[in-house]
């Protein structure tokens, strides 16, 4: 509710013209189903129903996408502090999703495939 009502939301703020092909709107739709599309292939791994190396590509696709979105925004609209802190939020994001799969990933390779009774680990 205080983002809807604060002065932020609701005072006018100047359209960004998008000159750039494809569209910031085409970028951004494609991140998300392309980041979607990596989270079907976690849980698919996840539930041993694919292997790991469609996971991990996917995981640079994700990069490469979220890298190329970034550049897109920073080209088209670096003067806008809004995205621009969206811009480094999706880093951080990235970036924390990244290392925890990684950790996932070793943790798993370190002690085998999960147990019921296991207490230390979340599986």
């Amino acid at each position: 509710m205080a983002v809807f009502t604060s002065r932020w939301w609701v005072t006018e703020r100047p359209q960004l013209a998008d000159s750039g092909s494809p569209s910031i709107h085409a970028v951004v739709i494609s991140n998300a189903e392309i980041i979607f599309f990596q989270v079907v292939l976690g849980a698919g791994f996840r539930h041993q129903e694919i292997p790991l190396w469609p996971h991990i590509a996917g995981a640079f696709i994700v990069m490469g996408m979220v890298i190329w979105t970034a550049v897109v925004l920073r080209k088209r609209f670096g003067a806008s502090p809004e995205l621009s802190r969206a811009r480094i939020l999706l880093h951080a994001i990235f970036g924390i999703q990244f290392l925890l799969g990684l950790g996932a990933y070793w943790s798993t390779n370190r002690h085998g495939r999960c147990r019921a009774a296991d207490a230390v680990m979340v599986c």
